[in-house]
This record gives C-alpha cells, sequence and structure tokens, in this order.
C-alpha cells in the first residue's frame, strides 16, 4: 500500500492530507489495485485486502482469492455533491432578476415585465408609449479594476432609464447588438415587423 501526501499549489503539505492506494507489485513494474486514492477512513479496509492478497500469495489455501473494495460510500458523496451543486444553481438562476421587453408599433406601446424566482413571486409590469422614446443606448460604469461594464436602456423624455438587460456586463458586443436592432425598429428600418421582443 503508498501513501501520498497531497500538497497545495507550493507543493507544501497542506494539513497534511493522507491517502491511500494498492498498488499490485512484479519484478519490473508495479500497477494500481483501484482507480482512485483513499482517505484516511479507508486505511484499515485497504491493510485487510493488502494482508489477504499478501497472504495468498504466500501460502495460497484455495486456487482462487476474490477481494471487494467497497466503493459505494466514495460513490454516495459524489452523488450528493453533483445534487448540492444542482441545487445551488438553481437557487442563483431563480434569485437573478429577469426582465422582458415588448415594442409594439400597433399598439404604440413598450412593456416592460421585471420579475425573480422564474415568476413565482409575482410580477412587476412597466407600460409607456413608444413616443416617450428618445434613445436607446449602453449605460456604461467603470470600476476599480480597469474595466468597463454596460447595460442596455431606454431613455424616456421624463429623463428616466428603462434597463433592458437585468444586470451590467462586461459583454459590449452583445449589448450594442441589442441596441442597434432596437433602434433600427424603433425608426422603423424594418416595415414587415409589427413588434420586437427582448429577453
Amino acid at each position: 500500500m503508498e501513501t501520498t501526501i497531497e500538497t497545495d499549489s507550493q507543493a507544501k503539505p497542506t494539513k497534511p492530507n493522507y491517502v491511500y492506494e494498492i498498488l499490485l507489485l512484479n519484478n519490473t513494474d508495479k500497477f494500481p489495485f483501484t482507480r482512485v486514492k483513499y482517505p484516511k477512513i479507508k486505511f484499515e479496509e485497504l491493510q485487510s485486502i493488502v494482508l489477504k492478497i499478501n497472504n495468498f500469495l504466500t501460502n495460497p489455501a484455495e486456487k482462487n482469492l476474490a477481494v471487494k473494495l467497497d466503493d459505494s460510500l466514495v460513490g454516495y458523496i459524489y452523488f450528493i455533491i453533483a445534487i448540492f451543486c444542482g441545487i445551488l444553481a438553481l437557487l442563483i438562476a431563480g434569485a437573478g432578476l429577469f426582465i422582458t421587453c415588448n415594442l409594439d408599433k400597433e399598439a404604440n406601446i413598450v412593456k416592460l415585465s421585471r420579475y425573480r424566482w422564474f415568476g413565482t413571486l409575482g410580477k412587476t409590469v412597466f407600460q409607456y408609449s413608444l413616443n416617450e422614446i428618445t434613445d436607446v443606448k449602453l449605460e456604461q460604469i467603470d470600476t476599480s479594476i480597469d474595466e468597463y461594464f454596460f447595460r442596455v436602456i431606454l431613455v424616456l423624455e421624463s429623463g428616466d432609464n428603462l434597463p433592458l438587460t437585468p444586470n451590467y456586463t462586461s459583454n459590449y458586443i452583445n449589448g450594442d447588438s441589442i441596441v442597434r436592432v432596437t433602434k433600427d425598429f424603433l425608426e422603423l428600418k424594418y416595415k414587415d415587423s409589427a413588434s420586437i421582443q427582448i429577453t
């Protein structure tokens, strides 16, 4: 049985944290008995397997030897971690702000819907006339790390800014594309379209 000390990125012992694996040896090489290394809680079980194999090789009482290493605990741990990560991702996604913008030329309205938790906690709807929109632009903020973040906003005659994207993002190209498409639509460059929706 081989013992290894897990180290950090600077190759220094962390706790130290020992891990173990069984190796099968011949005169020239060694082969891992298992695919993974095991923590200290598996030490006694690994020792027992090593002892059985060595006793069989020294004094084989039977023609065959079967040994089993129970990996069910490791499988359960990985399964629990995967479930936890999935739930965490769902909670993060659900807690985010969603914005749907509907621009309708026939009704001459812009309708903004904002909601969280996939709409289960209610939805806030804002409605304005398309005539009230004076501009569509990228709102920019500077950060202390020399990086710019953007979000798309509708500018109204009243001076109010209505965000079309829920959060600031560093993706300038995507934001600029939304601005161009929305501006073109509001300036009636696409005569065959009656409405446009941005989410």
